[in-house]
């Protein structure tokens, strides 16, 4: 078992970035959707990236298959995170949550 150092969470003596370990945080950085994963496991989107999601959600893409097409790996970001993403962008763009889908009404 790996010794804690002063000032670490039992993350970080491990490798790992409050649930993200240095590869995966490494993985994420290098796509262009995201600008920097803070040292308490943030993931910071650049504008584009939440401006072109915004518009294909309300175009009816879906928010995992927005983030799939970006390059995000789904199995390490986990569904609530994209969702958390997506609603928070919905309301700073004022878009409606429900936005319109395709074959709604068939």
């Amino acid at each position: 078992m790996s010794q804690q150092t002063q000032g670490e969470t039992p993350d970080e003596s491990q490798g790992k970035t409050r649930g993200f370990t240095a590869s995966q945080r490494q993985l994420l950085e290098s796509l262009d959707a995201v600008s920097h994963v803070d040292a308490r496991g943030n993931i910071h989107y650049t504008k584009e990236f939440s401006k072109h999601a915004i518009e294909e959600y309300s175009r009816g893409k879906g928010p995992k298959q927005i983030f799939a097409e970006a390059g995000f790996p789904l199995e390490i970001m986990g569904y609530k995170r994209i969702e958390r993403a997506m609603y928070r962008w919905r309301h700073a763009y004022d878009t409606p949550i429900c936005a319109p889908r395709k074959n709604m009404f068939i």
